[in-house]
């Protein structure tokens, strides 16, 4: 988002153009996310011609994959649990809406009845042959008796997970999925189960700036 402001006070690409190449479907919905991000609309930005009075974040360029030193990871007997919060889904490679559902769900999170502790989970569930997928933003409950209607809920049943520390920053973590599943699990004569896999944040994350480590939790039979 930082980057498209920006381009707009530049003026040098088309909204919808700019849109199209960033992930997003149209212009309104482009326009809602930059909007909900900054307060105010692309023509806003264009209008101005500078980004002076933006909050703006710094590009963080990708790790190379070949770069990425993976810690081993700790071995957990985690016992089920029931998950509640907003879903997607996504198709394959289009996940630019992730922030925009991670921002939606971080203004009700605190307020939802049974939360067990902070911890943030990022649940990619449901893959299907062509690798679409459902996104569950949510956290841990006691129960789902009270939980919102219009949440979704999903249980985890009782498994193995390695666990993976991820310290570096949010948009690297493709790359770290790479590593863990193309160079780690081939490697480590595990087998992943047929299960969902999460993303869990504690309190301390700061998704502003997308710093502060988080882990990756793969499920693995045994």
């Amino acid at each position: 988002m930082s980057l498209a402001a920006q381009e707009l006070a530049a003026g040098k690409n088309d909204i919808l153009d700019l849109a199209l190449s960033l992930g997003y479907n149209s212009h309104e919905a482009f326009s809602r996310a930059f909007k909900q991000w900054f307060g105010q609309t692309p023509e806003g930005i264009r209008a101005l011609g500078h980004t002076r009075n933006l909050n703006l974040l710094e590009a963080t360029r990708m790790q190379s994959t070949s770069l990425i030193k993976l810690a081993e990871p700790d071995i957990v007997k985690q016992s089920a649990m029931l998950l509640a919060g907003l879903s997607c889904r996504y198709a394959a490679g289009n996940n630019a809406e992730i922030p925009r559902q991670w921002q939606a769900f971080g203004a009700q999170m605190a307020d939802i009845p049974g939360r067990i502790e902070a911890d943030a989970f990022g649940v990619v569930y449901n893959m299907d042959d062509e690798d679409a997928f459902e996104y569950l933003t949510g956290v841990e409950v006691v129960g789902f008796e009270d939980v919102p209607a219009d949440f979704t809920r999903l249980r985890l049943e009782k498994l193995n997970y390695a666990v993976f520390r991820h310290d570096g920053h949010v948009s690297a973590v493709q790359a770290t999925c790479h590593v863990i599943w193309n160079e780690w699990l081939p490697n480590s004569g595990q087998r992943p189960a047929s299960q969902p896999f999460f993303e869990r944040y504690p309190a301390d994350f700061n998704s502003a700036t997308g710093e502060g480590g988080f882990e990756i939790w793969l499920p693995i039979e045994g």
